[in-house]
């Protein structure tokens, strides 16, 4: 068993840079997929006007942190930003962290963004 699950982690590093890989049982599966990928970019489809826009892939970065209610729980505290009313400052700091989650966890997506946002 040890030596399985060393050779299948040792497959999913090599495969990390396809991280959409997955075998269906049959088209069904496939095809669900795909309506609903469609369909969430039709106006409507989806709760808020821009939500399709803000989903966590369309810039190309992963999440930042999640936060609901109540504002501490088991000694973890909501950030102050986020609890001050200021769309814009709360934009801001989602966006760094989001950048910061994603240097640390898949810096291959930012590969080229860096560089590119500075000039």
């Amino acid at each position: 068993m040890k030596a399985w699950t060393n050779a299948c982690a040792s497959s999913c590093r090599r495969r990390s840079q396809y991280p959409a890989i997955y075998v269906l049982t049959n088209g069904a599966l496939a095809a669900a997929v795909i309506v609903d990928a469609v369909t969430r970019l039709l106006p409507g489809a989806i709760g808020h006007e821009n939500g399709a826009a803000d989903d966590s892939f369309a810039t190309g970065m992963l999440e930042g942190p999640q936060y609901t209610r109540p504002a501490e729980f088991r000694g973890m505290k909501v950030p102050d930003v986020l609890q001050s009313g200021n769309h814009g400052e709360v934009a801001k700091w989602r966006t760094e962290q989001a950048r910061h989650r994603t240097r640390q966890r898949r810096p291959d997506l930012l590969e080229g963004k860096d560089k590119h946002e500075r000039d």
